[in-house]
This record gives C-alpha cells, structure tokens and sequence, in this order.
C-alpha cells in the first residue's frame, strides 16, 4: 500500500538513488532535470 503526500522522504531519495544507480546517473537521491529526462527517455512519464 502506498500514499503520497509529495514530501521526497527517506524511501523515495532512496528509491531515486536506485534508479540513477541502474542507469549510470549521479547518485544524488534528488528528483533533479536528469532524472526526470532520464525517465521521460525510457518511457516511465511523457
């Protein structure tokens, strides 16, 4: 079960530093620009 109240906590910088670990990114566990082009470039937002 999961609910969001948009604050980046310790699971979600966490969850971001995985993802920018599996693709080779600055691990820096913010929703930073290269993140977000990063998953617009592989089709998990538009």
């Amino acid at each position: 079960d999961m609910q969001l109240d948009g604050v980046v906590g310790a699971r979600t910088k966490a969850a971001i530093k995985e993802f920018q670990s599996l693709f080779g990114l600055p691990e820096t566990g913010e929703p930073d620009e290269v993140v977000y082009v990063k998953m617009r470039e592989i089709g998990l937002t538009n």
